[in-house]
């Protein structure tokens, strides 16, 4: 849905520069995405984006994450942050480690104190690239669907199991499929609907021999995003479900699971 991006806790997208290019290259490759840079403003948003680079960079030793303000003296009321062509007076007290003005405004990741850096003195800085998630439309069109983060309508169909076969064909009368999970952002929606339903599901996925590496949606797209733990599965001619969050599983496809049906946003 957005290559490169990671999905937030704040249900926010963020592809993340390491500070190794200029800061000019980071904010004119930020605007071709549509994106808007270092654009959290809340606590909320701001524990969210740091609980993401704690999650998904672990050997990241940078010190600050970049806060998008810039100040044009060493005075707080001339430190303003632009975000929708609003500006932004900063109120927190700043820290100033430059003589030098106009200055990038940062944020230390660990005791979350703001500093201002000069420009060109970025090498230890975290950029986040902030965009919405990518939402259908409409999944009004589709009666009983509803959308999910990853801009893909799902509906679950009845509140009893039923075998693969008889899933896949529920779905198809319903102008769906089972779940196709192609990237981190389809994965998450797949965690959202395991915690509403609170049951396993049926994902659309099989695979003909105990060798993962076989396993292929039924529309014939290559498994190259996958979250299957088993390095070799208990036989041939299994179904694919998930019942644990980012732990997809296989069973034997006359085994009965409940049935999410998808219409994907393409």
């Amino acid at each position: 849905m957005l290559p490169g991006y990671f999905l937030s806790s704040s249900n926010k997208c963020f592809k993340i520069y390491h500070g190794n290019q200029d800061i000019n290259s980071i904010i004119n490759s930020c605007h071709t995405d549509g994106g808007i840079l270092s654009g959290f403003i809340t606590n909320n948003e701001t524990h969210a984006f740091i609980q993401l680079i704690k999650n998904n960079f672990k050997s990241l030793t940078k010190k600050y994450v970049d806060r998008g303000f810039t100040c044009y003296s060493n005075h707080s009321e001339n430190c303003y942050l632009t975000k929708n062509n609003t500006f932004y007076t900063v109120k927190n007290h700043i820290e100033f480690l430059t003589n030098e003005y106009p200055c990038r405004g940062v944020m230390n990741i660990t005791d979350l104190k703001f500093y201002c850096l000069q420009m060109n003195d970025i090498k230890n800085v975290i950029f986040g690239c902030q965009k919405d998630p990518v939402y259908i439309k409409n999944c009004t069109n589709y009666v009983g669907y509803e959308k999910n983060l990853d801009g893909n309508c799902y509906m679950l169909l009845e509140d009893i199991p039923f075998t693969k076969k008889t899933a896949e064909a529920m779905c198809k009368d319903k102008l769906g499929t089972l779940p196709v999970v192609t990237n981190k952002l389809e994965n998450y929606a797949m965690t959202h609907l395991l915690n509403k339903i609170n049951s396993s599901f049926w994902l659309d996925f099989s695979c003909p021999t105990k060798n993962p590496s076989s396993c292929k949606w039924s529309i014939d797209e290559k498994m190259e995003y996958r979250k299957i733990k088993n390095l070799k599965l208990a036989s041939e001619n299994l179904c694919g479900y998930i019942k644990i969050e980012n732990n997809w599983e296989t069973d034997s496809c006359d085994a009965r699971k409940k049935v999410v049906c998808q219409i994907r946003n393409k």
